[in-house]
């Protein structure tokens, strides 16, 4: 009885199925090669973590330098232009709960913004202040509705405990602050700036596991190369290829030897300051920006005044030449009051005083 292979074979042979790629010389060589259904990673909190920011080197990185970038930012009171130190807010967010400084908290902070899309913050108080601050994992935490389908409040689960918060921590505050960004199709939840990517990650990833495969197998191919007898190499031309390719990628001492495809496009600014520049007012300030307002807002009415937080922008040592620009401009515009060219760089009047004299 002859086998699979052989009747596979012999139907080849008949020409009822294309010929095998072959060497003109070779014999008959059979190719069976089957695609299979993708696997992709959860889209939720913990694949986006898990395959994103743990697996994956370049999320990773990328979520590192915005969040820690972020978190340099400081945090300042103010009553309209004018700064107002040492505001009770403002040690509230540099000492918010068990011992964390304010850059490990806004570290946690944004990291699980760029995520997840949500952030979410309990305010823990006590004799009718706010003590503490406490970010929940959001992969623990659900948004509640009410009867009318309004958020009335969020549960959270943790170690077989369920917690749920409902209406203000104090007057005014409410006992959770969710901050999330826009999604298009979701009233309750924030869109993760990893799942538009989440696909390329996946594939990313893969790729990244073939490659640890084929270099513990010696940079061997598990595959063939494979030619045509109607192509367009001759046999020398063959030998030649299979010989370099042999040399190049094969063995022990070629093991991790990278074939540089090129990369199009990695010169896509001028220099360093412009792309950091860059990074800075498109991606960090924008991110530290709505965090200051969410938190001006809810906390706001704890403090009893209309206090706001504010960026300490003029600290940003990546944005030093602009600001450095811009002093120049106002320092040659005699027409400006010294209270005008202030207020242009975000600082108060002189106690009312004006005058033409160069800031």
């Amino acid at each position: 009885m002859s086998t699979f292979l052989e009747k596979l074979g012999n139907r080849l042979w008949r020409g009822r199925m294309p010929a095998a790629d072959t060497k003109a010389a070779a014999g008959p060589y059979v190719a069976i090669n089957g695609l299979g259904r993708p696997a992709w990673s959860a889209r939720n909190y913990a694949g986006f973590a898990r395959e994103g920011m743990i697996r994956n080197a370049v999320v990773y990185r990328c979520i590192r330098m915005m969040a820690e970038a972020a978190a340099s930012v400081r945090l300042e009171a103010c009553a309209g232009r004018e700064a107002v130190p040492d505001h009770p807010m403002l040690d509230l967010i540099d000492r918010p709960a068990h011992g964390r400084t304010r850059f490990d908290f806004f570290e946690h902070w944004y990291s699980t913004l760029l995520i997840s899309g949500n952030v979410f913050v309990h305010a823990a108080a006590a004799g009718g202040q706010i003590r503490q601050l406490h970010l929940l994992r959001p992969d623990r935490t659900s948004v509640l509705r009410d009867g009318d389908g309004w958020p009335a409040g969020v549960e959270y689960q943790a170690d077989g405990r369920r917690m749920v918060y409902y209406g203000e921590a104090v007057d005014g505050v409410d006992a959770v602050l969710h901050v999330k960004l826009f999604h298009p199709f979701e009233d309750y939840y924030g869109l993760s700036p990893v799942a538009p990517a989440a696909s390329a990650i996946d594939i990313h990833n893969a790729a990244a596991l073939w490659s640890k495969a084929l270099l513990d197998n010696a940079a061997r191919p598990s595959g063939a190369l494979v030619y045509s007898a109607g192509g367009n190499l001759s046999g020398g031309q063959y030998d030649r290829l299979k010989s370099e390719l042999e040399q190049s990628f094969q063995g022990a001492r070629n093991a991790g030897r990278p074939m540089l495809l090129g990369i199009p496009g990695d010169n896509t600014y001028a220099n360093y300051q412009e792309a950091n520049r860059s990074f800075w007012r498109q991606s960090v300030l924008p991110l530290v920006e709505r965090t200051a307002r969410s938190l001006s807002v809810w906390l706001g009415p704890a403090f009893g005044d209309r206090v706001m937080l504010r960026l300490a922008i003029n600290e940003i040592d990546a944005l030093a030449p602009e600001r450095e620009a811009l002093w120049r401009r106002l320092k040659a515009s005699s027409f400006l009051t010294d209270d005008e060219k202030r207020r242009a760089v975000g600082y108060g009047a002189l106690n009312g005083a004006a005058g033409n004299d160069d800031a």
